[in-house]
């Protein structure tokens, strides 16, 4: 998870988690992401971010100083899938702890990936 400025308005700041890494390949099919090309491809679970829409299908090859950003509601997110690609230049810093609700304080979780043969 990260803090940067919002391309459609560096004044603001937005929080949201990496899932591209620059120079990866991320292929959009339906509810599903996938990072990387061909059979090395990897299917990004993501079991506690339920989704119930489907998100069409597109492809991105990231620059050398580009990530992809999606939001925790995939449903209603607006994120890289509607602004493209976040330069590393607006990344401010890393979200490493949730404080919100105060009730349920917790360290971020970090993605895993799960190979995928085609």
């Amino acid at each position: 998870m990260i803090v940067f400025r919002y391309p459609r308005n560096p004044q603001k700041r937005h929080i949201k988690r990496i899932v591209g890494l620059p120079e990866e390949r991320i292929t959009i099919e339906g509810k599903s992401v996938y990072i990387g090309p061909g059979e090395e491809r990897m299917l990004l679970e993501e079991k506690y971010l339920p989704s119930n829409r489907d998100f069409g299908e597109e492809e991105i090859i990231l620059g050398e100083e580009e990530y992809f950003v999606m939001g925790d509601n995939r449903n209603s997110s607006v994120d890289s899938r509607n602004w493209g690609a976040l330069s590393r230049d607006d990344i401010i810093g890393r979200a490493v702890i949730q404080v919100s609700p105060f009730d349920y304080f917790r360290w971020v979780d970090r993605p895993e990936y799960q190979q995928i043969a085609e």
